[in-house]
């Protein structure tokens, strides 16, 4: 009932676990109820401090889980709801990766809002390359979406590499 007097809702799913039966169960609720849906990756402390991941296996593990949460949204969507497109996408500002143990979180736009102004590009462009296939060669200072020796993932290099920095000096 009270998906009924909203406007959005944010769907939570652990970071390391990924989708569970309960994702399922809200994101049809949602849709049913034409309520967009945005969704939040918490738990990502875990991935830094627990796991000891580096920024690409952290990368591979949200964009798999984000996959899966777009399995679901596509089959529960109804193309004629006049909804729009809603998948989720990080690029689009739809997708949040946080702790709430810690309460921090960031989106993607949040980083372009940095970086746009210090590459001298567009916010839209820059949110593009802070998330899949866009790598980056700080020696080069040049973007490819082609992975090569030099280059690193976007998202990896000025989103989860300075984050990790940040967690891992702070709990030491």
């Amino acid at each position: 009932a009270a998906l009924r007097v909203t406007d959005g809702a944010v769907v939570v799913v652990d970071a390391i676990e990924g989708c569970a039966v309960q994702t399922e169960t809200v994101l049809r609720q949602a849709l049913m109820e034409r309520v967009q849906p945005c969704l939040f990756l918490n738990k990502v402390d875990r991935c830094i401090l627990e796991l000891q991941m580096d920024p690409e296996d952290m990368y591979q593990r949200f964009n798999k889980t984000i996959e899966d949460v777009n399995v679901i949204v596509s089959i529960y969507s109804d193309g004629g709801s006049g909804m729009g497109d809603v998948q989720l996408f990080p690029a689009n500002g739809t997708v949040a990766f946080g702790s709430g143990l810690h309460g921090w979180a960031f989106n993607v736009e949040r980083f372009a809002k940095i970086y746009a102004g210090k590459f001298g590009i567009e916010l839209d462009k820059m949110m593009k390359r802070l998330w899949g296939d866009q790598f980056f060669s700080a020696k080069e200072k040049k973007w490819t979406n082609v992975n090569k020796d030099g280059y690193q993932r976007g998202f990896c290099q000025f989103i989860m590499t300075p984050i990790n920095e940040v967690m891992r000096a702070i709990m030491d």
